[in-house]
């Protein structure tokens, strides 16, 4: 039986309404397999081009990096572009709040913080790894820049910062359809991961294995 979550408080969320500073979240566990460092080192050559000031970057959650990724950030010179928010527990709020969600996970089963950005119709950027590519869906653009463009989102490949740095540009520079593949991943995972679905499978395999008594 597929996983399922409540998505309640994140389907209730409008599309992003910035038109601003674009503000992207990182949202996870700051752990070596997340690869946050590769989020720094984009955010460094966005810097280095003179783009930072486009972006706002949140990373939102806790762990065992903490204090060598503050630092990582301090050495690249990127500390005034990225802020640690620590873990948040009104996450529909820290969705709101999002133009868009980055993922530069090593390896992913079913990741979580996708599932409820995609939920709550936040664009979304992941490297190619584990379950991301079934979430991300068919592939329609190779962008001949590193980039994908998939029916629910962006991918990149893992470890590639420039590639990702051109996918943030991207995500920038094409809103509308950015926010049109949200909208379609939106509905994607309301009907493949809610808590009803869980549910009504939960109780159509109980239902089949009574039969078998």
């Amino acid at each position: 039986v597929p996983l399922g979550f409540d998505l309640s408080g994140f389907e209730r969320l409008g599309p992003p309404q910035s038109q601003g500073i674009f503000s992207v979240g990182i949202i996870g566990r700051l752990a070596p397999v997340k690869n946050h460092r590769m989020l720094f080192e984009t955010v460094r050559i966005l810097k280095d081009q003179g783009e930072d000031h486009a972006f706002n970057f949140f990373v939102v959650g806790d762990g065992e990096l903490r204090d060598a990724l503050t630092q990582e950030a301090a050495t690249l010179g990127i500390e005034k572009n990225v802020l640690f928010t620590g873990w948040q527990k009104e996450m529909p709020e820290v969705y709101r709040k999002l133009d868009a969600v980055v993922l530069t996970s090593l390896n992913e089963g079913t990741p979580v913080s996708l599932i409820e950005a995609m939920a709550a119709a936040r664009p979304v950027i992941a490297t190619e790894v584990g379950g991301v590519r079934d979430l991300m869906g068919q592939v329609d653009t190779e962008t001949g820049e590193g980039y994908k463009l998939a029916r629910h989102g962006i991918l990149v490949p893992p470890e590639d910062s420039r590639a990702l740095a051109g996918a943030l540009r991207f995500a920038l520079r094409e809103r509308t359809l950015t926010i049109e593949m949200a909208e379609r991943a939106r509905k994607h995972v309301l009907q493949t991961y809610s808590l009803e679905r869980l549910v009504g499978d939960m109780a159509a395999l109980y239902e089949e294995l009574l039969k078998g008594e």
